[in-house]
């Protein structure tokens, strides 16, 4: 809950406690073991082994300016972690969170790596001039798949505001810019415009997923409104959003597609 740290509930959110009291920038669980944990808070990164009864700094940057801004697990080998900083720095761990170097440096602050769920070696991170850059082998090596993006559909792309992998594809992905939601079903290698109800470049998205069960549905949110399709964006449908404040982040339950949570900032 960024400054007010970590809260966790056991009863699908009716009741809540905290587990970290400090504040933090990610959280990531690991997928085999769920009494572990990651989170990000300042320069550090911290694991948990017990649920969050107790936490142990596994990382401590050296630069006090650096603040760790994201995490990720490789959803096929939870020894494999990697996180981002507010200086673009991309660090990666193969132990478990146990030891950490740096694979690769960007311009920009990196503020979220997504991690292909079928081939883990294909990593996005987005960038918040409007890049996105792509890896094949794990972070080594990185390319600006945007250029095809702009000489393909001939657009100013103003601004990165979310990204959704499309897990029923290999390779597929949709990406939200200030000028709207653009599709690719080969990492980027072609591209196609989502129509959306709004004019290109009108309205900012705050929030993106999809169904991961139907790549089909396709759900947003701006600052005032939720948008749904069940179609690819041919129609949409739209209904107002429970809070004045400004929703920052939406999952839906991998085992019940009607089922959404979305949270706001202050």
């Amino acid at each position: 809950a960024g400054t007010g740290g970590v809260f966790e509930t056991t009863n699908a959110g009716d009741s809540w406690h905290q587990v970290f009291n400090s504040p933090t920038s990610a959280l990531i669980f690991d997928p085999q073991k769920k009494e572990v944990s990651y989170i990000a808070s300042g320069n550090k990164i911290l694991r948990t082994t017990d649920t969050g009864q107790n936490w142990q700094a596994v990382y401590l940057d050296p630069t006090a300016e650096v603040t760790i801004t994201t995490l990720a697990l490789n959803p096929r080998n939870n020894q494999a972690l990697y996180a981002g900083t507010n200086k673009g720095g991309l660090l990666k761990s193969e132990d478990g969170g146990t030891s950490w170097q740096q694979v690769y440096f960007f311009k920009q602050a990196v503020s979220l790596i997504a991690i292909n769920a079928t081939d883990p070696k294909i990593i996005y991170i987005p960038q918040a001039a409007g890049s996105l850059w792509r890896s094949t082998d794990a972070g080594k090596t990185w390319s600006d798949i945007t250029i095809n993006l702009r000489e393909q559909l001939k657009v100013t792309i103003q601004g990165y505001r979310a990204l959704a992998l499309v897990a029923t594809q290999a390779d597929g992905l949709l990406y939200a810019t200030q000028y709207g939601l653009f599709r690719s079903l080969n990492g980027g290698t072609n591209w196609e415009i989502v129509k959306l109800l709004t004019a290109p470049g009108s309205t900012t998205i705050t929030t993106l997923i999809l169904d991961p069960t139907k790549e089909k549905n396709i759900y947003y949110t701006t600052y005032s409104t939720f948008y749904k399709t069940d179609d690819n964006g041919k129609s949409w449908e739209t209904l107002p959003l429970p809070s004045k404040r400004k929703p920052s982040t939406m999952t839906i339950n991998p085992k019940d597609n009607k089922l959404f949570y979305l949270g706001f900032s202050r």
